[in-house]
Protein backbone atom coordinates (compact mmCIF):
# COMPACT_ATOMS: atom_id res chain seq x y z
CA UNK A 1 0.00 0.00 0.00
CA UNK A 2 2.94 2.33 0.78
CA UNK A 3 4.18 2.28 -2.94
CA UNK A 4 0.31 2.84 -4.49
CA UNK A 5 -0.37 6.26 -3.46
CA UNK A 6 2.92 7.41 -4.49
CA UNK A 7 2.69 5.34 -8.19
CA UNK A 8 -0.57 6.89 -8.50
CA UNK A 9 0.42 10.54 -8.35
CA UNK A 10 3.19 10.32 -10.11
CA UNK A 11 1.39 8.70 -13.27
CA UNK A 12 -1.45 11.24 -12.89
CA UNK A 13 1.26 14.25 -13.20
CA UNK A 14 3.11 12.69 -16.01
CA UNK A 15 -0.36 12.38 -17.50
CA UNK A 16 -1.00 15.99 -17.18
CA UNK A 17 3.40 16.40 -17.97
CA UNK A 18 2.22 14.58 -21.73
CA UNK A 19 -1.03 16.83 -21.67
CA UNK A 20 1.11 19.97 -21.76
CA UNK A 21 3.38 18.71 -24.19
CA UNK A 22 0.28 18.16 -26.43
CA UNK A 23 -0.87 21.28 -25.98
CA UNK A 24 2.51 23.22 -26.59
CA UNK A 25 2.55 20.86 -30.15
CA UNK A 26 -1.41 22.28 -30.22
CA UNK A 27 -0.73 26.15 -30.21
CA UNK A 28 3.20 26.23 -31.40
CA UNK A 29 2.06 27.57 -34.64
CA UNK A 30 0.66 30.76 -32.84
CA UNK A 31 3.37 31.83 -31.36
CA UNK A 32 4.82 32.53 -35.17
CA UNK A 33 3.91 35.83 -35.80
CA UNK A 34 3.31 35.93 -38.97
CA UNK A 35 0.20 33.52 -38.44
CA UNK A 36 -1.69 35.50 -35.86
CA UNK A 37 -3.60 38.69 -36.58
CA UNK A 38 -3.05 41.31 -33.37
CA UNK A 39 -6.65 41.67 -32.23
CA UNK A 40 -8.66 39.31 -29.77
CA UNK A 41 -6.87 35.95 -29.76
CA UNK A 42 -4.09 36.71 -31.80
CA UNK A 43 -2.58 39.23 -29.59
CA UNK A 44 0.92 39.12 -28.05
CA UNK A 45 -0.54 39.67 -24.62
CA UNK A 46 -2.39 36.41 -25.24
CA UNK A 47 0.41 34.49 -26.51
CA UNK A 48 2.73 35.70 -23.93
CA UNK A 49 0.25 34.24 -20.64
CA UNK A 50 -0.51 31.16 -22.93
CA UNK A 51 3.51 30.64 -23.26
CA UNK A 52 3.76 31.84 -19.25
CA UNK A 53 1.46 29.10 -18.56
CA UNK A 54 2.59 26.32 -20.73
CA UNK A 55 6.36 26.71 -18.93
CA UNK A 56 4.67 26.84 -15.28
CA UNK A 57 2.89 23.85 -16.10
CA UNK A 58 5.96 22.03 -17.84
CA UNK A 59 7.98 22.71 -15.35
CA UNK A 60 5.76 22.12 -12.17
CA UNK A 61 4.05 18.71 -13.68
CA UNK A 62 7.85 17.61 -14.40
CA UNK A 63 9.48 18.31 -10.89
CA UNK A 64 5.82 16.69 -9.15
CA UNK A 65 7.11 13.32 -11.26
CA UNK A 66 10.42 13.07 -9.71
CA UNK A 67 8.86 14.36 -5.84
CA UNK A 68 7.00 11.11 -6.29
CA UNK A 69 9.16 9.07 -7.77
CA UNK A 70 11.38 9.71 -4.67
CA UNK A 71 8.57 8.35 -2.44
CA UNK A 72 9.16 5.27 -3.91
CA UNK A 73 10.45 2.24 -1.42
CA UNK A 74 13.30 1.84 -3.58
CA UNK A 75 16.85 3.04 -4.24
CA UNK A 76 18.05 7.06 -5.50
CA UNK A 77 19.02 5.47 -8.38
CA UNK A 78 15.73 3.15 -9.14
CA UNK A 79 13.77 5.89 -8.75
CA UNK A 80 15.30 8.39 -11.01
CA UNK A 81 15.15 6.03 -13.49
CA UNK A 82 11.36 5.32 -13.03
CA UNK A 83 11.06 9.12 -12.90
CA UNK A 84 12.90 9.42 -16.20
CA UNK A 85 10.88 6.29 -17.68
CA UNK A 86 7.59 8.40 -16.84
CA UNK A 87 8.81 11.60 -18.26
CA UNK A 88 9.88 9.88 -21.53
CA UNK A 89 6.53 8.04 -21.85
CA UNK A 90 4.50 10.67 -21.34
CA UNK A 91 7.10 12.93 -24.19
CA UNK A 92 6.65 9.87 -26.16
CA UNK A 93 2.80 9.53 -25.76
CA UNK A 94 2.21 13.22 -26.68
CA UNK A 95 4.26 13.01 -29.67
CA UNK A 96 2.38 9.88 -30.99
CA UNK A 97 -1.14 11.39 -30.24
CA UNK A 98 -0.08 14.89 -32.14
CA UNK A 99 1.60 12.76 -35.04
CA UNK A 100 -1.66 10.89 -35.21
CA UNK A 101 -3.90 13.97 -35.19
CA UNK A 102 -2.23 15.98 -37.79
CA UNK A 103 -2.14 12.53 -39.92
CA UNK A 104 -5.90 12.65 -39.72
CA UNK A 105 -6.27 16.16 -40.82
CA UNK A 106 -4.19 16.02 -43.47
CA UNK A 107 -6.06 12.84 -44.93
CA UNK A 108 -9.40 14.71 -43.93
CA UNK A 109 -8.26 18.04 -46.17
CA UNK A 110 -8.01 15.77 -49.27
CA UNK A 111 -10.57 15.60 -51.56
CA UNK A 112 -12.14 12.39 -52.21
CA UNK A 113 -13.26 10.80 -55.56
Amino acid sequence: MEILQPAAVMALSAAVFGFIIWAYFRVSKHFQSETRDQNGWGSDRISILLAIGLVIGFTVSYIEIFIYAFRLPFSGAVDVTIGLAAAMIAMTAAYTVQAYSEKRAIGASRPRN
